[in-house]
């Protein structure tokens, strides 16, 4: 049927013109609103059109942001990285990513209530290392039976 509009292609063109509102700060966005609008017929239901308008609109809102990391993150990252690249015995490594836990939580616990758990999850990853390490059985490839 001409003028149909699928839903999957109503959806392209809205982050076709997201894109291109974000990329020209907002100078275009009611040129964009319209071009989207004139989509909004060809939908088969109710609720994609309405739907559709819903999304029209949140092109107006422009999305906030990511914060750049503060220093205790910056901090806590290069903890992270330090434990990663550690050394030595199945023993010291293990030590080591135990201290840089616990460093990386002394440091969530000093940061702002929106950065501390970013900072928290960097410690999550050495720990998931650290239970390599301490039961590396539980992390080996199976082998196929020898013999026979």
């Amino acid at each position: 049927m001409a003028g149909e509009t699928t839903v999957a292609a109503f959806n392209n063109a809205y982050l076709h013109a997201r894109d291109r509102v974000e990329a020209d700060g907002g100078r275009t966005l009611a040129a964009e609103q319209e071009v989207l609008r004139r989509l909004v017929p060809g939908l088969a239901k109710e609720s994609e059109r309405q739907w559709a308008e819903r999304m029209i609109a949140s092109l107006a809102t422009a999305p906030q942001p990511e914060p750049e990391p503060g220093p205790l993150y910056l901090e806590a990252s290069a903890i992270q990285g330090q434990a990663f690249s550690g050394e030595g015995t199945t023993e010291q490594r293990i030590e080591a990513l135990v201290e840089a836990r616990r460093q990386i939580f002394e440091l969530a616990s000093h940061a702002p209530a929106d950065e501390a758990p970013h900072i928290r999850g960097l410690a999550r990853v050495l720990e998931h290392l650290e239970d390599a390490l301490r039961n590396p059985a539980w992390y080996e490839e199976p082998r196929p039976p020898q013999g026979g």
